[in-house]
């Protein structure tokens, strides 16, 4: 635990398609903004709920994209 990362975890989550540049889903937790999840050109706030509930979060979102429904 720190003063910065509180749950004392730092993460950094990214899809990129192939010949992309730029993450098309994309969950991160620095300081000073805390948790958040860009999908594509959007960027929200994101309930930190634990390591697993964030995998399957990010997992998830990483489908509904391939799929297009995002």
């Amino acid at each position: 635990m720190s003063s910065k990362y509180r749950e004392g975890i730092r993460y950094r989550l990214a899809f990129i398609r192939s010949g992309e540049g730029t993450p098309a889903v994309l969950y991160d937790n620095h300081h000073p903004k805390g948790h958040h999840r860009h999908l594509g050109q959007r960027r929200e706030p994101y309930e930190f709920q634990g390591v697993h509930r964030l995998l399957q979060d990010f997992r998830d979102d990483v489908g509904r994209v391939k799929e297009g429904k995002l």
